[in-house]
């Protein structure tokens, strides 16, 4: 039922359970830092993935974190860095200088001020 309804309604399960993962894989639970270095690695994969068809695996760019899980943990944090930097390790990973939409809205324009 639980894994149903977390493969049917995301949204509903995760968000309200990070929170309690991340303190508890900051404290030093092995079975939470389980979970978000599984979930570090599977977001690399599809890094990875999307690097690959772009054509960016060896190139350096910038690798733009952002989301609900971003910052929340310093755990999750690290294991997200090193994974990124094990799949594409020229990029420049960090945070957007300005909002996604501002960003979005200036790639679309043709800008790179992003």
């Amino acid at each position: 039922m639980v894994q149903h309804r977390a493969q049917t309604m995301p949204d509903e399960i995760f968000p309200p359970i990070f929170p309690v993962i991340a303190a508890a894989a900051d404290s030093g639970d092995a079975t939470a830092q389980e979970i978000l270095l599984h979930a570090a690695q599977e977001v690399s994969l599809l890094v990875a993935d999307v690097a690959d068809r772009l054509h960016l695996r060896e190139k350096e760019f910038l690798l733009a974190k952002i989301g609900g899980t971003i910052g929340r943990s310093r755990f999750f944090d690290a294991q997200i860095d090193a994974a990124l930097k094990r799949v594409v390790p020229r990029a420049q990973i960090g945070g957007l200088r300005i909002s996604p939409a501002e960003a979005a809205a200036l790639v679309a324009k043709g800008s790179d001020a992003a």
